[in-house]
């Protein structure tokens, strides 16, 4: 079998089955997800899982191209769902949609913590998942926050305090 990379808008044939390779970025840099259109199955990887949400941070996270993907991927004509975590699902425009709205309200929740005064990852992540979640899912959360830091620097929405590159402040509009 021979063995090559795919790439994006690749439509790749298994017996009569024609899978389109669609490249998303974001969970990582060099994540796909397939779609079946005669069938309307999205095989989703690790970008949309059936329960909870996807790991995105740093180093190979990055949230504003997880989100553009989640975009991309809600806007096709998918009827079932298959996540590379969780159950097979029969509403993936649905949610996709969850997922997006659970970024943005994060998003937005970090942003009102800022209003109340500079914060580190570290204290954004104690503040929003709470000081009795297990060490290992702190460190993951402090990550995640660490993506959604990054994604509103680049928006011009956060900034990081002189002489502390790891507090953040929101800029004034």
């Amino acid at each position: 079998m021979e063995r090559r990379a795919l790439a994006d808008g690749e439509v790749v044939t298994v017996g009569r089955l024609q899978l389109q390779v669609l490249h998303t970025p974001g969970h990582a840099p060099d994540h796909l997800c397939l779609f079946i259109p005669s069938a309307g199955i999205l095989f989703s990887g690790d970008n949309v899982v059936g329960v909870g949400s996807t790991w995105v941070g740093p180093p190979d996270g990055d949230m504003q191209e997880y989100l553009q993907s989640l975009e991309r991927l809600a806007a096709l004509p998918a009827r079932i769902l298959a996540p590379g975590h969780g159950p097979i699902l029969a509403d993936p425009p649905g949610r996709i949609r969850e997922l997006i709205q659970h970024r943005l309200a994060r998003e937005a929740q970090i942003l009102a913590l800022l209003k109340q005064g500079p914060r580190t990852a570290e204290a954004l992540a104690q503040e929003i998942y709470g000081p009795t979640a297990p060490p290992g899912v702190m460190e993951v959360a402090r990550r995640t926050v660490i993506g959604h830091l990054v994604k509103l620097e680049r928006e011009g929405r956060v900034r990081r305090m002189a002489g502390r590159a790891d507090l953040f402040a929101p800029v004034a509009p």
